[in-house]
């Protein structure tokens, strides 16, 4: 990713800064709207009535007003658009940031900030270039039961009926920006530095190609059209900054800090950051250095990057050669020919994946390295929890501005620019297997960004094909292309290598409407991204040599499918609606958004909207019924109906019933978002010939606060060896032989102490709790005043702001109610307590909240909040309720067994609510947590000794 990307996306930070600042001090909230509306034809989906009896109903999304525009190819892949981009300010994601209330921070001026401060850099540049430098230039370097080949198995997979799910005729907003490649040929480097940054690709944060005009990637399969062709967006007039000022320093500073000073400037005034650091600047260096004669002087640079280049299993490697120690390596420029690039940020080792068509014809791509020092002040920065990832982007947009690099390096450090070309009929024999990417067009023109790994036999030439996992990666996150990683979702999916060791060849992807994918994002639904999916299936259908065909008549392949959260969610997506997928191992997924982001209809504010900036930062293209629920629920607390109808259609709810293959769910016993009631309502839902088991872990949206590292590690080995002996268990080894069985436990948990049990059946099963003797206890209540914030939940002091905000943690505002010791010791909680209460109140709360603390250690258990829906009309109710399923182990002794207290508090961050005041009187409270039968549950001995068996 260029450059002058991640001024758009810092920009577009904006909009869920804007959410964040109500979250806060509900005083405003930036809103994201599109330009304009028309009378487009609208996406639809009708489902049925949930278990709560809430009916699905027709959903219309409105379309952005669109132009017909004539499509032309881009020089990084088909189906770009060329349109005049706005400027930054009026460019947040994809839609203008309209209005604020005072006291917030404003989406729009922060982006405007980032245009002035452009346009002050450029303005500066010219002033140096008055002053005699024009002729300066910056020298830059170039896989029921076990399953073989048995008739048993194969039988039972061609009896299966194809699935699919009928797509509506939709009509999609899309923007693709232009490929417009400055400085390049041009012997005036501060001449086509002003260009760059005056251009429009600068101020919508598109990539600037640096090395040569990039061919159209390989688009290896196109499949059958299901539905017409989206439309274009027309962009919003361009217009330009007008402030300018002649301080480069302020100019250039005020880019580094957007959130610095958002009071009006007075005239020739930067913001507070630019003063201390314009001191600090003036202290280093001088401000005499600050002159034509000092950006002259020769520089010091000796940074140097020279990797080795090599084919390793099958993937184009480079093994650095320079410095390691107190250097970062950045990627200015993705390759030249539609590959993809990883740089190891602290080793400057690489892995590159040409595009196909670089791999047919073996031609060479070219992509452009950045080293830089680092530095007190770019250590500090960076270590800043959401800002230090965004300062980190905008430090690469400097170190590629001529004379600024030079000027700001006391602060930023210095930095040398290299570009590596790689000739892959240098490193790769014709046909031979290799790592590509390629471009897979969906069912309506959408273009899937598909990234291949063989296997590791395969790339050696030991096995000719071998069955494929489908590897899906998280929400606002690229398709894994680096095979090094051990794991990804913090040790919950298999990396690349080992799966491709275990036999597999590896596809990844970005899904639509992320990086570099085209189309609009949809959150997994199976009308859209189900059927990307299916698509890519087809691709490698299609193109046997790629994979192991499942029956020799059978256009049918050996898939498997392993991915977390999104990559979990497009699993039982995908495998509902293709009957082609074998295997599946879902992780911290969901069932139904609406039950996950608006359980009880109370709204899931901080990490709803802590999604939201993890997509404006990663520069996705949203649709815009996503931001407006997010708005209403974190201003209001409520969704809309055709919202909740946008979050029903999202996710494999009413789906999960048609799917009838191996599942092995993987659930966190800490996940705030999609906590442990999803994976169970998934299992208990799935076709009754599914063969299901399940792992519930310390992880997931959220963090584990009770593990040590030791234990975690020890985590991370037992969920890799099940995964991959799931499938193992179903799909055949790459020389078409079975892997030896290894038996996966029907269910898997761990409890705060690290230690790991199993049992033969499913928390669903009635048997799971049969013979058990729920702790019960009985209690008062109390007076409780109803005020948002004070005293409240959250957030939780030992995680860093503000992922702390989704977590739960003890209130001083609450009623206490400490829970009743079992009689006996190593009692095991397992799954929902159950609360009822009885109470009266008045005012406009429309919940409280339950949690369940361990006063030992002050941590709320899974730190997990459940909202209590309550009436408060001044009369007394009762009301019974399920509160989140949690998992903890009593002690040895009695009655110094524990230490747990229900508190009902008044509010947590996880819901934050500013409407919510009045009071409410409990005047009894009465609490069962769940225990198992005896004999039911036992311990693991040592799960990091569990064994799995890989191909030779």
């Amino acid at each position: 990713m260029s450059a002058a990307s991640y001024i758009g996306r810092v920009g577009g930070l904006a909009v869920a800064l804007g959410v964040g600042t109500a979250i806060v001090t509900g005083q405003g909230v930036a809103y994201a709207t599109p330009a304009s509306d028309d009378g487009g034809t609208n996406v639809s989906s009708e489902g049925n009535s949930d278990g709560g009896g809430a009916t699905n109903n027709t959903a219309t999304n409105t379309a952005t007003n669109t132009t017909p525009t004539t499509t032309t190819p881009d020089k990084r892949g088909p189906g770009k658009i060329d349109i005049k981009l706005p400027r930054l300010a009026d460019i947040v994601g994809r839609h203008r940031a309209d209005a604020t209330t005072p006291g917030s921070v404003t989406a729009t001026s922060i982006v405007k900030r980032f245009s002035d401060a452009t346009k002050r850099v450029t303005d500066a540049l010219e002033d140096i270039a008055a002053g005699g430098l024009n002729n300066v230039s910056v020298q830059s370097t170039s896989r029921t039961e076990k399953s073989s080949n048995s008739q048993e198995r194969v039988a039972a997979r061609s009896a299966r009926t194809t699935k699919t799910t009928e797509a509506p005729t939709v009509t999609e907003t899309t923007l693709t920006e232009t490929n417009n490649p400055v400085g390049k040929t041009s012997a005036n480097r501060l001449e086509s530095a002003r260009n760059w940054l005056a251009s429009p690709q600068a101020a919508a944060g598109r990539a600037v190609e640096t090395i040569n005009p990039v061919p159209q990637p390989t688009k290896l399969w196109t499949p059958p059209r299901i539905l017409a062709p989206f439309g274009t967006m027309q962009a919003a007039p361009d217009t330009a900054p007008t402030t300018s000022t002649s301080s480069l320093l302020t100019a250039v500073l005020d880019v580094v800090s957007p959130f610095a000073g958002n009071s009006p400037a007075s005239p020739g005034v930067g913001s507070p950051l630019s003063w201390v650091l314009a001191g600090a600047a003036r202290r280093e260096i001088g401000i005499e250095s600050f002159t034509p004669q000092a950006l002259l002087a020769p520089s010091t640079n000796s940074l140097t990057y020279d990797p080795t280049v090599t084919l390793v299993k099958g993937v184009i490697t480079g093994d650095n050669n320079g410095p390691t120690e107190g250097v970062n390596y950045f990627v200015v420029s993705q390759p030249s020919g539609g590959g993809k690039v990883y740089v190891d940020p602290q080793t400057g080792d690489f892995s590159f994946l040409p595009d196909l068509s670089s791999v047919q014809s073996g031609g060479t791509e070219t992509f452009s390295v950045v080293v830089a020092e680092t530095t007190p002040f770019t250590s500090a920065i960076t270590g800043i929890p959401v800002v230090g990832s965004l300062a980190s982007q905008v430090f690469v947009v400097l170190y590629q501005i001529p004379v600024v690099n030079v000027v700001l390096s006391p602060i930023i450090g210095r930095s040398q620019i290299t570009s590596v070309p790689i000739t892959v009929s240098q490193y790769v024999k014709e046909g031979q297997p290799v790592a590509f990417t390629v471009m897979v067009e969906s069912f309506d023109g959408t273009l899937i960004s598909t990234n291949y790994f063989p296997a590791t036999r395969v790339a050696s030439g030991d096995a000719d094909v071998a069955p494929t996992i489908l590897n899906g990666p998280g929400l606002a996150t690229a398709g894994n292309i680096d095979p090094t990683a051990p794991n990804t979702v913090d040790g919950l999916v298999p990396g690349i290598d080992a799966l491709r060791d275990a036999g597999y060849n590896v596809v990844t992807w970005d899904p639509r409407g992320e990086f570099a994918s085209t189309g609009r994002l949809e959150l997994d639904s199976p009308e859209f991204e189900g059927q990307d999916v299916k698509a890519i299936i087809s691709w490698i259908t299609d193109n046997p040599q790629y994979t192991r065909p499942a029956m020799e008549t059978a256009n049918d392949p050996w898939i498997g499918m392993v991915g977390g959260s999104y990559g979990g969610g497009i699993q039982l997506v995908t495998a509902a609606i293709d009957d082609r997928v074998d295997v599946i191992v879902p992780g911290i997924a969901w069932n139904k958004l609406n039950d996950s982001l608006y359980p009880h209809e109370a709204f899931k504010t901080a990490y709803s909207s802590l999604l939201l900036l993890g997509l404006v930062t990663a520069g996705a293209r949203i649709n815009p019924q996503i931001y407006g629920g997010i708005i209403t629920g974190a201003v209001l607390g409520i969704l809309t109906p055709g919202q909740q109808q946008l979050l029903a259609r999202s996710g494999p709810w009413d789906l999960v019933g048609g799917i009838d293959i191996p599942t092995l769910f993987i659930q966190g016993t800490v996940d705030v978002l999609f906590p442990l009631q999803q994976a169970l309502t998934n299992a208990e839902t799935i076709g009754p010939n599914a063969e299901v088991s399940m792992i519930w872990f310390c992880g997931g949206h959220g963090f584990c606060l009770t593990l040590t590292p030791e234990q975690l590690a020890e985590q991370n080995e037992l969920l890799l060896n099940n995964t991959i002996a799931w499938l193992n268990n179903t799909l055949p080894e790459a020389d078409g032989n079975p892997y030896d069985e290894v038996d996966v436990p029907k269910f898997q948990f761990v409890d705060q102490n690290g230690t790991w049990y199993t049992a033969d059946v499913l928390p669903i099963d009635s048997a799971f709790y049969a013979g058990g003797t729920p702790i019960v206890t009985n209690g008062s209540g109390g007076l409780l005043p109803i005020v948002p914030l004070l005293g409240g939940s959250g957030p939780q002091s030992a995680v860093s702001l503000p992922y702390s905000l989704g977590l739960g943690s003890q209130a001083t505002n609450a009623i206490n109610v400490p829970l009743n010791d079992p009689t006996t010791s190593g009692v095991q909680v397992v799954g929902a307590p159950q609360l009822t209460m009885t109470y009266s109140g008045i005012g406009t709360s429309r919940h409280v909240y339950a949690q369940i603390v361990d006063k030992k250690t002050g941590l709320v258990v899974g730190n997990i909040v459940t909202p209590l829906p309550v009436t408060l009309d001044g009369r007394t109710h009762t009301q019974t309720y399920q509160m989140e399923d949690i998992v903890w182990t009593y002690g040895d002794t009695v009655p110094d067994a524990s230490d747990l207290e229900l508190q009902i508090v008044s509010s947590a961050t996880p819901f934050l609510n500013f409407t919510q005041y009045g009071f409410i009187n409990v005047s009894s409270v009465s609490v069962s947590l769940p225990t198992p039968g005896p004999n039911v549950v036992e311990e693991l001995a040592d799960p990091s000794q569990q064994t799995v068996t890989v191909a030779a």
